[in-house]
């Protein structure tokens, strides 16, 4: 089924290190592990926080709030710019959060006589290789935690830097897609796309329940990509399969336009009840979502912990068109073919 209908692109935004504040952009570049600055110089979530002690699995704000208050930036802030001529080894990711004296400044691109170790990590049940990233980087996350922590970065593919072994590369859940995808840090998928509208519908429903319940702010669900605009209907995303976003300024090193395609709706853990601003948690929006946007509501039961899972987003991949520039208020998304039915494109997951 085919649709006509452009949304505008109203905000980007990319999370240099897994569960901590992220960097909002004028427009990112998109590519198949997800977006990156347009220079390329950085890529969303291709450093993570973990255990520094035992198995060293993951660490997002679901066992530590406070990662909310981390801020991240890149310095010189040039250096994310298209056509940056800006040296490598000068620009740093730099780490701030309340309470920490200093910043923690970490350079973007390893020193290809860098001798820092890899280390095997677990990220939702995928086994792997990260390169860690140091004694400093661990000492400022351990203090700030309170719990023992190192710093890891993604060294797959497109990551920091080529790896023959494939230990390093980590690849989507082909449970979901029958194609494979290279995914960093992320929890599953390279993108996460947004509607304006549904967040628009879920806050007016909280304030007829509750006139006193604040705001939900759309970076409570950390998406890449948010649309909307007049044409943008609530939860319309459902139904999305494939949808086009179209270069601001496409060049002779840049595409056209690119093609995501909407894999599955994301499932949403206890993260959108933490106040990014706060670190406070809090029972909205889940307490509400279940009423009208659980799996069991919805009819959506397969996979069966679904049944209890509330929706909100769109896990997608890029399918066509690895290097476009899309800008905020300058470019748009095209939904392209609709699903039959939400979720019809889960029938051979549900077949398992």
């Amino acid at each position: 089924m085919a649709s006509k209908k452009d949304l505008e692109v109203k905000s980007l935004v990319l999370y240099p290190i897994k569960g901590c504040g992220g960097i909002n952009l004028p427009g990112v570049l998109l590519t198949p592990l997800g977006v990156a600055s347009p220079s390329g110089i950085i890529r969303d979530r291709t450093f993570m926080v973990v255990k520094g002690e035992g198995k060293p699995t993951f660490i997002t704000q679901r066992q530590k709030p406070a990662l909310a208050l981390i801020r991240t930036r890149i310095e010189p802030k040039e250096a994310l710019l298209q056509g940056s001529t800006i040296s490598a080894e000068d620009i740093m990711l730099i780490v701030s959060a309340p309470g920490m004296q200093d910043d923690l400044r970490i350079p973007i691109v390893l020193n290809s006589s860098s001798s820092k170790p890899s280390i095997e990590v677990n990220v939702w049940g995928w086994n792997g290789a990260a390169i860690e990233e140091g004694s400093e980087a661990a000492a400022w996350f351990s203090k700030y935690l309170g719990v023992p922590s190192k710093l890891v970065r993604y060294a797959g593919s497109a990551g920091a830097k080529p790896a023959n072994d494939s230990a390093f590369e980590r690849q989507v859940d082909l449970s979901w897609t029958s194609e494979a995808h290279p995914v960093a840090f992320a929890d599953g998928f390279p993108y996460l796309v947004a509607n304006e509208a549904s967040l628009e519908d879920l806050n007016c429903r909280l304030k007829a329940e509750n006139e006193q319940q604040e705001e939900i702010s759309m970076n409570r669900f950390r998406p890449n990509i948010i649309v909307g605009g007049v044409a943008a209907i609530a939860w319309e995303e459902d139904q999305w399969e494939n949808v086009k976003f179209n270069s601001s300024a496409p060049s002779n090193s840049t595409s056209a336009f690119a093609v995501l395609r909407n894999v599955k709706p994301c499932s949403r853990c206890k993260v959108p009840t933490i106040n990014q601003e706060t670190a406070v948690v809090g029972d909205e929006p889940a307490k509400i979502m279940y009423n009208f946007r659980s799996g069991s509501v919805l009819g959506w039961t397969q996979p069966t912990s679904f049944k209890a899972s509330v929706f909100f987003g769109s896990n997608m991949c890029c399918v066509s068109g690895e290097g476009t520039v899309v800008k905020v208020g300058e470019s748009t998304m095209e939904v392209m073919t609709l699903l039959a039915e939400p979720l019809s494109g889960l029938a051979d997951y549900a077949a398992q």
